[in-house]
């Protein structure tokens, strides 16, 4: 959700999805912490083993992980993209 103030717009995180996403960078960043990489795509390739363990770790006061929330939920509600990229020309600004 985003919310135009004086012309800028600024984004306004819900709790339900601003939380899960600062627990999962901190647990990333917190495992990161005391190692060294030398290369874009070694930091890459060790983010993307972490995430996966956390996707896959069970939650604590429900049943399942966060890898079978998203086959059982949002996966099935994807839609496919659009044939047509995006014409951002289209957009016309309404006045206020």
């Amino acid at each position: 959700m985003f919310v135009d103030w004086a012309g800028a717009t600024i984004p306004v995180y819900d709790r339900n999805t601003g939380i899960p996403v600062q627990v999962t960078e901190r647990w990333i960043v917190a495992a990161l912490r005391h190692r060294k990489f030398f290369s874009l795509d070694e930091l890459n390739e060790v983010i993307r083993e972490l995430l996966d363990r956390l996707n896959h770790r069970p939650f604590r006061k429900k049943d399942g992980t966060r890898a079978s929330v998203w086959e059982a939920v949002d996966r099935p509600a994807l839609k496919p993209l659009p044939l047509e990229p995006f014409d951002s020309e289209r957009v016309v600004a309404r006045p206020r």
